[in-house]
């Protein structure tokens, strides 16, 4: 390794010659790498910690949206009648785990809650316009129920969209959400998802994208024109929020069928002979009259203007039976090939077959949709024949509304209480910019539960209230309608065993009323003295237990375990052979900053610069003319 001359001087200068670091190894064996990859780095201090005491800190900046707009796109088909309930059984608990955060149910929120949910619901049936025949079921009236929220066979719920808060009762989320999913299986047999989907979300008014896509335009059945806008922002208009992230769910066991050339549709000798006489066989042998799935890719992905997410309840293969997050499906797999089977009550061969009730076909056009879409939102995928949709909506939402996990500050060990059951620790939030209260943003201390007024912060040019928030004990924190953040183990919560830390289990956690708001910068700090903790431990390649090794630990230069036996997360250690305890390795001062050792500065000098006499003479030639390589605090002398 190479030492710029300059960068010697530089330390030389900072830290003395020669250094006494003693407390240096102490102070460092309370440091670990925080498990959120969200992160950012946090700019050390010029004068670095007192010497005796260690300083970590952490900011995360909250993501998301505090309000979520769920468009549900539900096939009301014959045969969607298993699937239709398996989605009544699973969609309220799924409601009331965004609103909460508490998502295993034990009463204590893991994630931030969405604040706010409206919830709408279209059909796919878009009807088949002039050519409106008994010939095919459910598809006698032209426009069928046209891409509206809350309209069912041209009745339309009222109010036609459900709307849920966090901070309301959330018992009542089941019978709301039952009455806005309940769709029946009445619908036209063509199915049109996409286009449904497309017509709910584009707005009425003639408007242009950053791209300079136009809005697409859609049938008039009544006029068997082809310009009739869609409903955004007329009969949608109150669905749809500025500032909130759109999560759209088609759910069908069939595929789409969304015409340009309605032909298609006619019960006519010619259209039979050419096509046959199925629904399902029409849309797989007619591809021509079909719309091309780049208008809604245009439509649905290129024209948002904030967060968005698209997810896909379909017929999968067996193999794909748990949802997951793809970046492009391979529609090549012969997994996924339409084959006719010649039996007029299934003519195609299902791709899936759940417990009871029909198959699914495959979902061809859908898929193609989700491998455009995947290029630049968010999106996710799950079996239609599945017993139980909630890990589908959990992989759906997770990426794109749930904004922070109150697991997200871990601690490598236990940080000590005070008489009154606190830690020596703070939380601050500094809020969003005023400009973004007009997209529903909290930009006030004074509109947030639990948070003091601290002082004005700027970030990125922009002014923004810094606030505090308050500290509650674990007892307190137990509390119904308590709100503060507090320090989690296995003392306060014996339960908690199933840490996203790895094998710690201290957490910094949040009340369900406590949680950040959406575009809030989170830091928590903590400054320990070095004596109230009990270091001393070793990290020895004789030691046959299987604890990992920590920064601090005592360790042997001669056969050095360190890096080997930490655990995963953690940044690399290595047995410092100045003061032979496992340290931190590192390169430059911004490996110091990355590991969460505010003010400490990375010594690059050798260990013969660095090494006391006393500490010299122990050293092999090779050792000293190493560089040292840790990080240590420049206040230690």
């Amino acid at each position: 390794m190479m030492v710029q001359p300059w960068k010697s001087a530089q330390l030389a200068s900072t830290y003395g010659m020669p250094p006494s670091c003693s407390a240096v190894p102490r102070a460092l064996a309370l440091m670990a790498l925080f498990c959120s990859a969200s992160c950012a780095p946090v700019t050390p201090p010029a004068s670095g910690p007192a010497c005796g005491t260690v300083m970590f800190s952490r900011e995360i900046e909250m993501s998301g949206s505090q309000a979520l707009d769920l468009v549900l796109v539900i096939d009301n088909t014959p045969g969607m009648e298993r699937a239709q309930q398996t989605l009544m059984n699973t969609l309220p608990g799924v409601l009331r785990a965004l609103l909460s955060g508490d998502h295993d149910g034990d009463g204590v929120a893991e994630t931030a809650s969405v604040r706010s949910i409206h919830l709408g619901v279209v059909t796919t049936d878009m009807g088949t316009g002039i050519h409106a025949a008994d010939a095919f079921e459910g598809c006698q009236r032209p426009s069928g129920d046209d891409g509206r929220i809350g309209v069912v066979r041209d009745v339309a719920h009222e109010p036609s969209f459900v709307s849920f808060a966090s901070n309301e009762d959330l018992a009542a989320v089941s019978a709301a959400s039952l009455r806005e999913i309940e769709v029946g299986t009445e619908g036209c047999v063509f199915r049109q998802p996409l286009e449904a989907l497309l017509k709910a979300v584009t707005p009425t008014e003639p408007t242009y994208s950053f791209y300079e896509l136009p809005n697409p335009t859609f049938r008039d059945a009544t006029a068997d024109t082809w310009d009739a806008p869609g409903h955004a922002s007329d009969a949608h208009a109150e669905f749809f929020r500025r500032g909130a992230t759109l999560s759209v769910v088609v759910m069908t066991n069939g595929d789409d069928c969304s015409a340009r050339d309605e032909s298609i549709f006619m019960d006519t000798p010619e259209a039979n002979a050419a096509w046959g006489t199925s629904p399902a066989l029409r849309c797989t042998r007619a591809q021509s009259t079909l719309r091309a799935i780049h208008r809604s890719t245009e439509g649905l992905g290129l024209r948002r203007d904030g967060a968005f997410s698209f997810g896909a309840i379909v017929g999968l293969p067996e193999a794909w039976e748990l949802p997951g997050r793809y970046s492009g499906i391979d529609l090549a797999d012969p997994r996924f090939e339409v084959v006719e089977t010649g039996d007029v009550s299934n003519p195609i061969q299902d791709i899936c077959t759940p417990r009871s009730g029909p198959g699914a076909d495959p979902p061809t056009r859908i898929l193609t949709l989700f491998n455009e879409l995947s290029r630049f939102a968010s999106t996710s995928i799950a079996s239609i024949c599945s017993d139980d949709y909630t890990p589908a909506f959990a992989s759906m939402f997770s990426p794109s509304i749930i904004a922070y996990s109150s697991g997200g500050f871990c601690l490598p060990r236990a940080v000590p209480r005070n008489a009154q059951g606190l830690i020596d620790c703070e939380v601050t939030e500094t809020l969003p910019p005023e400009r973004l209260a007009e997209e529903g943003f909290v930009t006030h201390c004074a509109d947030v539960e639990g948070r003091e007024f601290i002082d004005i912060v700027t970030v990125n040019g922009e002014p923004r209230e810094r606030c505090s928030v308050v500290q509650l004990t674990a007892e307190q924190a137990r509390i119904t309608g308590a709100v503060g953040w507090y320090y989690r183990d296995v003392v306060s919560d014996p339960e908690y065993l199933n840490s996203v830390c790895g094998i710690t289990r201290q957490t910094i956690g949040f009340t369900r009323r406590g949680l950040p708001v959406a575009g809030t910068i989170v830091r928590f700090e903590c400054t320990q003295t070095v004596a109230s903790f009990a270091f001393g431990s070793a990290c020895l390649a004789e030691d046959t237990s299987v604890r990992p090794c920590f920064h601090g630990m005592t360790c042997n230069p001669a056969n050095d375990v360190c890096d080997a036996r930490r655990l995963e997360d953690m940044p690399p250690i290595q047995c410092d052979v100045i003061d032979r305890i496992c340290t931190i390795s590192c390169a430059t001062d911004a490996d110091c900053t990355a590991a969460n050792l505010d003010g400490y500065l990375c010594d690059v000098r050798t260990n013969a610069e660095a090494a006391s006499a006393e500490a010299l003479a122990g050293l092999t030639e090779a050792q000293r003319r190493s560089i040292r390589g840790v990080c240590v605090n420049p206040n230690c002398e």
